[in-house]
């Protein structure tokens, strides 16, 4: 031993004890600093969301410290006054913050969003949210939603949901290992291996193929907070760690959160083989802190004004996210500047919420025993809370009236935009639900099934068969084809996958550009199917662009333009080469913003929701060329969307736009007329019967 370490002071044996760790506390303000920043859009922390990972190892290993002193202990773990304890320390604060989330989204969002958001707060307070906002990572109709208030309550839910469960699997672990004479630490090591092991299998797995949906369950960061109670049991051996080791430990873990949050960003797969480097990071520091608390970066984090932020992380945590989302929703996409002046504002409302509810609530003395008092309370704050989300969406028949739908005259050409309206068709309440009956029916597939689905509308056995095919823009005109084959005898099959248009290239979907490889299964199935089975007529459209991924990885724009019209022209080439008949229909014009959103905001002001026609529309598209080439007719239908010059947000009191790039099925159904007219000038045939 050197001279160094005989005179460094070692860290008391606290393994018994559960004494507070002041770095720990520090770890908290980095974490929370880390995700503060992230939201408010300062660039240099673009990867700041690692800070959650930070905080899912410091609760692993807090929680199974806890734990398995009590095991040592008592050789059992009183699970009653375990989850009361979980109840004072977390339940109060989130539901006074649900509480005022629910008030500022009555104050400042859009009444639009009030139903998805009252449901969010309604799964925030069950703790299950992140389970709903994995579903909605893969909902392709839900990708361009703006941000819930509550979003950042599924990192809550993840951790809620450990609380549940991991004190269970500890005493588990503890009896099996007693029943094989083993020791207790030793038996816990193997069973947290064997839980966290396949949980980072699949975190890596699922990230590169579904990077939303594994950013939010809980199945691929139960590894981190294994990782963390790994190092908890393991805390006699980390005390023999050499004084000198140590000290590089800690700063090595220390660079490791560092240059993950000024590295990573949204393009980042996270969690996967990425979130490596902060949870490793992080249970190195917390590991020196353990080892060796006078190391230097332990006492950096012990640091007084490091304490007091730790102390409030939680508070601050819950309190930054509403306002930045409240504040985006009144002045429009924040700057660094403002959301940096939005997030340090939040630290005043956070400070009275740590001060008056959290720190009031956690040392109740009332609710301290029986612990079935504490948890009765918890469940009385469950209920609350639903019932405040329920309140949300119960709001919204109070405030929100809609039009008596009538006819809608969709030629705009010649005609002033409308600029006001009393109330509009479909309402607030129903717009995001106002969708093609394929969604509601299952037959629209998603972007995880290779699977080709399709449903037949309108007459039975009848003589003329007309197939629909496409992404989300093709599953957007069913309204209209199906009032048509309904009208006129046909059969209507509808085969659509979302982000999947008809052609054979590999397409990148998602903010990650992740290879779209079912994509190109479900196409050679499409097109062999139709070539099995020619119907009397194809009509297929598709969003006007899409990213392109070649053999160096994602095209640039002009490459990939060049590739999406070959891959138009060979794949329409084989339909027409087997006999078939095809018509494309020009995508519609591509607003970009939440049109719907605005109207229903400026009612008695519409002109500011409209766009610019030539904006939107993109003069020369992969489709229109493919077509061109191959000399295949076009429907454009454009000028039943937009006037002359410009695109409305609402016609003869019908919303036009149901999210930022598709029709409502409402304005879609109105426009069957228009189609119908361009179809019989291009197929008599069809209306023959």
């Amino acid at each position: 031993m050197t001279q160094t370490e005989q005179q460094t002071p070692r860290a008391p044996d606290t393994t018994g004890s559960g004494a507070f760790r002041p770095d720990i506390e520090g770890m908290r303000a980095v974490a929370v600093v880390l995700v503060m920043l992230y939201h408010a859009g300062i660039p240099w922390f673009s990867g700041g969301y690692v800070g959650v990972d930070v905080f899912f190892v410091i609760s692993g290993f807090l929680i199974t410290g806890l734990l398995v002193r009590e095991l040592e202990a008592t050789q059992h773990i009183d699970l009653a006054r375990f989850y009361a304890r979980r109840v004072r320390r977390l339940l109060p604060a989130a539901g006074f913050t649900l509480a005022a989330v629910a008030a500022l989204t009555v104050a400042f969002l859009p009444v639009t969003r009030w139903l998805s958001v009252g449901r969010d707060i309604q799964w925030s307070a069950l703790y299950a949210v992140n389970w709903r906002f994995a579903g909605r990572a893969v909902d392709y109709l839900t990708a361009d939603e703006a941000a819930s208030p509550v979003q950042h309550f599924w990192s809550l839910a993840v951790e809620e949901q450990f609380y549940l469960v991991w004190p269970i699997l500890l005493l588990v672990l503890a009896i099996a290992a007693r029943r094989f004479a083993r020791p207790l630490r030793s038996g816990l090591i193997v069973g947290l291996v064997a839980v966290g092991a396949p949980s980072l299998w699949w975190s890596i797995s699922l990230t590169a193929s579904e990077p939303g949906r594994a950013f939010f369950v809980s199945t691929t960061r139960v590894w981190e907070l294994a990782l963390g109670g790994g190092l908890a049991i393991l805390t006699p051996q980390v005390r023999r760690l050499p004084a000198r080791a140590t000290v590089g430990l800690a700063a090595v873990g220390m660079i490791g959160i560092i240059w993950a949050s000024v590295t990573y960003d949204a393009l980042t797969l996270f969690p996967g083989s990425a979130a490596l480097v902060p949870v490793l990071g992080a249970v190195a520091v917390v590991a020196a802190g353990t080892a060796l608390p006078a190391n230097p970066i332990s006492r950096v984090l012990g640091l007084e004004p490091m304490k007091q932020v730790g102390a409030m992380s939680y508070s601050l945590y819950l309190w930054h996210w509403p306002l930045v989302v409240a504040a985006d929703a009144t002045w429009g996409p924040l700057s660094p500047t403002t959301g940096f002046a939005v997030v340090a504002v939040s630290v005043l409302p956070a400070w009275l919420a740590y001060r008056y509810v959290e720190h009031r609530w956690r040392h109740s003395e009332a609710l301290v025993s029986p612990p079935r008092r504490g948890l009765m309370v918890g469940l009385a704050l469950t209920l609350v809370g639903v019932a405040i989300g329920a309140a949300v969406v119960a709001s919204i028949d109070d405030s929100d009236t809609a039009a008596s739908q009538t006819p809608v005259d969709t030629l705009l050409i010649g005609r002033t935009p409308q600029v006001a309206a009393d109330a509009v068709v479909p309402s607030a309440a129903d717009l995001r639900a106002d969708l093609p009956v394929v969604y509601e029916e299952g037959c629209h597939q998603d972007q995880i099934s290779p699977e080709v689905i399709s449903c037949s509308y309108g007459a039975d056995s009848a003589p003329i068969r007309v197939v629909l095919v496409g992404d989300s823009h093709a599953a957007q005109w069913v309204p209209p084809f199906r009032s048509l084959a309904t009208a006129n005898g046909w059969t209507l099959e509808t085969i659509t996958k979302s982000g999947c248009q008809l052609a054979d290239t590999l397409v990148a979907v998602g903010a990650q550009l992740i290879p779209y490889d079912n994509c190109l299964e479900w196409n050679a199935e499409v097109i062999e199917r139709l070539i099995e089975s020619p119907p009397d007529l194809v009509v297929t459209t598709g969003i006007f662009w899409v990213p392109v991924v070649g053999d160096a990885g994602v095209m640039d724009d002009a490459a990939a333009t060049a590739e999406l019209t070959a891959a138009y022209t060979r794949s329409w080439a084989r339909l027409l080469d087997g006999g078939l008949d095809l018509v494309v229909l020009r995508d519609t014009p591509y607003p970009e913003v939440d049109v719907s959103e605005c109207a229903i905001e400026h009612l008695d002001d519409l002109a500011v929701c409209s766009f610019s026609r030539a904006d939107a529309m993109a003069a020369n598209t992969p489709q229109g060329d493919a077509a061109e080439t191959l000399d295949v007719e076009v429907v454009d239908l454009t000028d039943h969307i937009c006037h002359s010059d410009v695109c409305p947000a609402v016609v003869d009191d019908v919303l036009v736009w149901r999210d930022t790039h598709h029709l409502t099925a409402t304005y879609a159904s109105g426009l069957a007329p228009a189609l119908e007219a361009e179809l019989r000038a291009l197929v008599p045939a069809l209306f023959e019967g």
